[in-house]
């Protein structure tokens, strides 16, 4: 005959074999309790973090476009005062204008041809 070893026990060693291994459930049911309440405040703390992200990346996006802007109404004005100043004195052109050839010098630097070479200095050397 097979003996449990439950059976040899006494009612209170029972009690004590009972109550330790509540003790036991107990603290694994704490420990995966405190386990999700991090996991929650963790996934709290991402969102938190993805909602900065995102609006630091709108305001990213937008200053770029302000700041292309604020370049290309720059690089236009740029490019209408040269145009000016070549219709205010027509008789004095700078030395890519005079040459008229691809390749010309302008400050020393070789550009693509004379008509960019013209609009690139124009202001700063004051040929035009």
């Amino acid at each position: 005959m097979h003996w449990s070893v439950e059976c040899t026990l006494l009612p209170q060693d029972k009690t004590v074999a009972l109550t330790e291994r509540n003790t036991e459930l107990d603290a694994k049911a704490h420990e995966a309790e405190a386990a999700g309440n991090r996991a929650a405040l963790a996934r709290v703390r991402l969102e938190q973090e993805k909602e900065i992200l995102e609006r630091h990346n709108e305001w990213l996006n937008a200053e770029l476009a302000r700041k292309t802007e604020a370049y290309q109404q720059e690089r236009t004005g740029a490019t209408a005062q040269a145009r000016l100043a070549r219709r205010a004195v027509p008789g004095k052109q700078c030395q890519a204008c005079q040459s008229g050839a691809p390749g010309a010098r302008l400050g020393g630097a070789v550009r693509a041809s004379p008509a960019a070479a013209c609009m690139a200095g124009a202001a700063e050397a004051g040929w035009h």
